[in-house]
């Protein structure tokens, strides 16, 4: 998808510099051969030159020279004997114009990179940090619902103990009132038996 809109933009700009450069090169025609004069239409040329090195880069220059080489030429074709100072200064400019035009573009497109780059280091880094954190997230509510469950442990053997320890307590109870009572039982017998003239049976 990427690659044919990529296509489709390449033809564009071709098409469109072909018809900036059919343009200067009438407008050349016209004013040289037709009107005879040497008036600012170059002025015009600056729009395909500095297209050219914004789309293409240093490849771009390319625009700049023919259309450097244009001018100058239209001069043994067109205009015979008119003054051609002015077109000869102007020809390196087209070409000074479109290699600051094509480093600046150059540089720009570094910076855009650059800052691309950068962007994808960071979205990165920020999915690293995200899962990194959604990891610490589920360890923290691991560790908090062991917590929680050692808690109600805690709490279930607490009340467990405190449950052994009521009945230790009513054992105990009963167990030493059980001992006092038997202890009366044996005085009781040995009494009786004493009455009887017998032996005591039990050491109290």
């Amino acid at each position: 998808m990427m690659k044919v809109k990529f296509e489709e933009q390449k033809r564009f700009r071709i098409l469109i510099m072909a018809i900036l450069l059919a343009s200067c090169c009438f407008l050349t025609y016209y004013f040289h051969a037709v009107l005879k004069s040497g008036t600012v239409f170059t002025h015009f040329f600056y729009i395909p030159i500095i297209l050219a090195s914004v789309w293409w880069k240093r490849k771009g220059l390319a625009v700049a020279v023919f259309l450097a080489v244009w001018l100058i030429l239209s001069h043994f074709f067109f205009r015979v004997g008119g003054e051609t100072i002015n077109d000869l200064i102007r020809a390196p400019m087209f070409i000074a114009v479109s290699l600051v035009a094509a480093i600046l573009s150059e540089k720009i497109a570094k910076v855009g990179e650059t800052i691309r780059e950068t962007r994808d280091h960071l979205e990165v880094l920020v999915e690293e940090r995200t899962v990194e954190l959604r990891i610490i997230n589920e360890q923290l509510k691991q560790e908090n619902a062991e917590r929680l469950s050692a808690e109600q442990a805690g709490k279930r053997a607490e009340e467990d103990l405190k449950n052994r320890l009521k009945e230790l307590e009513i054992f105990y109870d009963a167990t030493i009132g059980r001992e006092g009572r038997i202890i009366e039982l044996k005085q009781k017998v040995n009494e009786l038996l004493a009455q009887l003239g017998k032996e005591k049976k039990y050491e109290v």
